[in-house]
């Protein structure tokens, strides 16, 4: 592994902490789900008495997402023997 991909592993790495300090959050009432955007997880939003939860779906395809998108630019990056 040389440095330039060491660098792309460690920006996916802090991304991925950034994104699970500061997940997506949504409020679910019966059948209606209203997105309350993006806070720190140990203050989650609130809706009148309601306390909002992470969005896990929205949360797995945005890791999902940059760590494939990590994956490209290291191969990208990979010397050639």
């Amino acid at each position: 592994m040389n440095v330039k991909q060491k660098i792309v592993l460690i920006v996916v790495a802090a991304i991925i902490f950034m994104m699970f300090l500061f997940p997506p959050f949504v409020i679910k009432i019966q059948s209606t789900s209203m997105n309350f955007g993006y806070s720190f997880i140990l203050s989650p939003p609130k809706y009148g008495g309601l306390l909002a939860s992470v969005n896990i779906g929205q949360l797995f395809l945005q890791w999902l997402a940059i760590v494939s998108i990590g994956l490209v630019g290291w191969l990208i990056l990979k010397k050639s023997k």
